[in-house]
């Protein structure tokens, strides 16, 4: 065993953000939680979408309307109503052609 990782053992408040990984036996970084987005509430989607006047942005469909984020969650958009526009089913899946979600939304279509 090597001194550095002897010390990570026996001091683990210097060495907090390690954990020993025993099926590789290596020290690896914490990985940090991610904080979970929070979920759209029923009121605020329902407000966005009165204020698109009940419609599709894109294509005017009143049917099966979805709530879409201008700027994705994953990018650091936000829940606020100036990133939010209402989309149908369909123009809704067109907006994330490309990416892995494509293919699901698809099947909702």
């Amino acid at each position: 065993m090597k001194y550095d990782e002897y010390m990570k053992m026996i001091e683990p408040e210097k060495y907090g953000n390690l954990k020993f990984n025993y099926e590789t036996m290596q020290w690896e970084k914490k990985r940090k939680k991610k904080k979970k987005a929070k979920k759209l509430q029923k009121k605020d989607r329902e407000t966005i979408i009165e204020r698109d006047g009940g419609r599709c942005v894109k294509c005017g469909c009143g049917d099966d309307l979805h709530i879409h984020h201008i700027i994705h969650r994953e990018n650091g958009g936000t829940n606020n109503p100036d990133n939010l526009i209402t989309l149908c089913a369909a123009c809704h899946a067109e907006e994330h052609k490309g990416e892995a979600v494509y293919k699901i939304m698809l099947h909702h279509v």
